[in-house]
């Protein structure tokens, strides 16, 4: 008996894998049948192709673009927590006085030299890109440094190996991700560490067109012209386009745009013992030391990258370590080709939000959380003034029909059970009765008419109170710390007044790195520890960033990973200090392992 079962659940399984498998052929076969086509063809013959979104990416540089203001004296002089603290909409509110008084001043276009602060720390990348994988294996044995969590960076074989990977062209790694059989004369490709970066970037193919397909089609028009081929254009439309798209550049999901960014990071990040995680909060919080000021946050849609700590304990729980580093994926579409545009200003600011909130959290270390509102008149007082409040909202109207129903009633004949006789009541009445019955069930407390029947409310909340009761209950804002981090300055530059920070900046489908020189003096009046000295006083926020480049172009997404993995051996590069630390926490680990063994 056990037996048929066992071999009829087999044959079950068998038959649904046979139902499964020629429908998985027939979408992933790259070759149309005479019965049904692939789904290109099908998309191809039905769906019309909408208008592309224009690529144009924004300007920076405030002394070209944007025009200077009349007084720079005035705002030099002006106090800077203040002033950031009257944009109650930032994003519409915003101005190049803002810049000005923070001292923005952008370098663009810097090569990777120019943007890390020390070179020493630079790879000989064109040492690197001459050697095979077994010379770049032999040389890992001996070119391999330290990092701060004391072990060892990335070298030549992984580098090798992470060229070889981004340097697949991406008609060939599309077709490995959808599992289309290979061209004619092409073998099949193996992607490795790179699947899950062209995974993504091949969602965005639907959105935008493939740029180094136009430039293949360029350069091969440009040789059929100059030969003279007449059926170039036929022989090349409709067996070399297979990934094509289909919909415009503003209808895609922002998720897209962040998940190809976080692969691509995460192929050089990991390696280094990193990780990209977000914030419980992302917010910059500003204070001043004047008693009619507040505390004010800026929030940001950012994530950072942030270092895996080596014991076991704190991995498992999810303990990260930072923030290294800032990553900024921003839908922003519309950037004129001209300059003076307001939206490059906004998107500017965003990237200085992103620093600044990065340099607030590596400032934390060492501190203890300074919770926000703790004793203030807004977190002790009651609402209403001070006085003792009332009714809100629906309590009013259960209140009235309360009066309404204490009188006595007409009828004299009592209620039996849960039905009421229709001559003992009128309609009005009986329908007042159902409504005081639904609200003092809605509020929690008994109906003036407790022998009627109580229906179930199903708006009722299971947990909690209900929300007059929250409104009345005077509370500080919750933790703005995340529980999970540990807040320090990694790779930050011994006896130095200010902080390098580092943003990863994503538009479109293109990268840019970014360096922003916050200095010590800036951090510590927004965060209300001294009074804002001026512009003179505390220096300018020097950024450098680099060229945008575009994921889709093999040697652009071949610099960006250089660029990327020069930041992470900067940022993750033994300095004394931490040394020291990370010494002092082994020494303290391995005695409080001694007193374990000792008491067991």
């Amino acid at each position: 008996m056990f037996g048929n079962l066992s071999h009829f659940g087999k044959s079950s399984r068998l038959i649904r894998k046979q139902r499964v498998r020629p429908l998985f052929r027939v979408y992933c076969s790259a070759e149309p049948s005479s019965g049904s086509p692939s789904l290109p063809e099908a998309r191809r013959s039905t769906e019309p192709i909408p208008a592309a979104t224009p690529v144009h990416l924004p300007h920076c540089q405030l002394e070209f673009v944007f025009p200077q203001s009349d007084n720079p004296g005035d705002l030099q002089s002006s106090n800077l927590p203040a002033l950031l603290q009257s944009l109650a909409r930032p994003a519409d509110q915003v101005t190049i006085a803002h810049l000005e008084a923070l001292g923005v001043h952008v370098v663009a276009d810097v090569s990777i030299d120019d943007l890390i602060p020390d070179a020493s720390c630079i790879p000989d990348f064109g040492a690197w890109d001459t050697l095979s994988r077994e010379e770049a294996l032999i040389r890992d044995a001996t070119s391999r440094p330290v990092m701060c969590n004391n072990k060892q960076a990335p070298g030549a074989a992984k580098y090798v190996e992470l060229r070889q990977g981004l340097s697949t062209d991406n008609d060939r790694a599309f077709r490995s991700v959808r599992r289309l059989t290979p061209r004619p004369g092409e073998t099949y490709v193996r992607l490795g560490y790179t699947h899950d970066f062209f995974r993504s970037l091949e969602n965005l193919t639907s959105y935008w067109d493939d740029t180094s397909a136009a430039q293949a089609d360029t350069n091969q028009v440009g040789a059929a012209h100059a030969g003279d081929n007449q059926d170039f254009q036929s022989s090349t439309s409709e067996e070399d386009h297979v990934f094509y798209r289909t919909s415009a550049g503003h209808s895609m999901p922002p998720i897209h745009r962040a998940m190809v960014l976080t692969s691509f990071l995460k192929l050089v990040t990991y390696d280094f013992s990193c990780t990209i995680a977000a914030h419980q909060d992302a917010r910059l919080y500003i204070k001043t030391q004047e008693p009619k000021y507040m505390h004010t946050s800026f929030s940001s849609a950012c994530n950072f990258i942030r270092r895996i700590p080596t014991d076991r304990d704190s991995a498992r729980r999810g303990i990260v370590e930072g923030p290294i580093a800032a990553v900024s994926a921003r839908h922003s579409l519309s950037f004129p080709p001209v300059g003076g545009d307001r939206d490059s200003l906004i998107d500017l600011s965003r990237e200085i939000i992103a620093a600044l909130i990065t340099a607030q959290y590596r400032s934390w270390e060492g501190k203890e959380m300074q919770q926000i509102g703790k004793d203030s008149w807004w977190a002790t007082r009651p609402r209403w003034g001070g006085g003792p409040g009332g009714p809100i909202g629906k309590e009013v109207e259960a209140q009235e029909l309360g009066t309404v129903e204490e009188k006595p009633s007409s009828s004299s004949s009592p209620v039996d059970g849960d039905t009421i006789a229709p001559t003992d009541r009128s309609s009005s009445s009986r329908a007042s009765h159902h409504r005081a019955s639904l609200l003092g069930a809605l509020l929690h407390r008994p109906s003036s008419a407790s022998s009627l029947p109580q229906p179930p409310n199903a708006k009722r909340p299971r947990r909690g109170q209900t929300s007059a009761d929250e409104y009345r209950n005077i509370r500080a804002p919750s933790a703005h710390w995340d529980p999970k981090t540990r807040y320090t300055a990694i790779g930050r530059q011994q006896a130095a007044d200010f902080d390098d920070i580092f943003v990863i900046s994503c538009l479109f489908h293109h990268v840019s790195v970014l360096r922003v020189r916050v200095p010590d003096k800036l951090s510590q009046s927004l965060s209300g520890t001294i009074v804002d000295p001026g512009l003179a006083a505390r220096g300018k926020l020097e950024i450098r960033r680099t060229r945008w480049y575009d994921l889709y172009v093999i040697p652009d997404r071949l610099e960006a990973m250089k660029v990327v993995w020069a930041v992470m051996a900067y940022s993750m590069r033994m300095v004394p200090t931490e040394k020291t630390t990370d010494k002092t926490s082994s020494d303290q680990q391995r005695g409080h392992m001694g007193e374990a063994n000792d008491a067991s």
